[in-house]
């Protein structure tokens, strides 16, 4: 599998506002949903992707910090990596 960079990441968001309930969320946590960022991981077929979407865990009720763009980038590439990396780890400990 390829590395995941920076630049594979992009916004969610209007993915995102399909499954969510936005006016349930406080303006803090729509501004966080607004900046969510994930990664294509692969190409379905007749025009559809699967992405990997990034959400805070309460939702209603987000940390701070994902209300800064260069931080939540920074934290959505660290979590992308780790989850490709324990994803290629059961792949190679996979009998054939």
């Amino acid at each position: 599998m390829p590395a995941i960079r920076p630049y594979h990441l992009h916004g969610q968001f209007s993915y995102l506002k399909k499954h969510l309930v936005l006016s349930e969320l406080s303006s803090e946590a729509y501004k966080c949903v607004q900046l969510m960022l994930g990664v294509t991981i692969a190409h379905v077929g007749d025009g559809y992707f699967l992405d990997l979407s990034l959400l805070p865990k309460d939702i209603k009720n987000p940390d701070s910090r994902l209300a800064n763009q260069s931080w939540v980038k920074e934290a959505s590439l660290r979590h992308i990596q780790n989850i490709q990396k324990g994803f290629v780890a059961k792949i190679q400990g996979s009998s054939v």
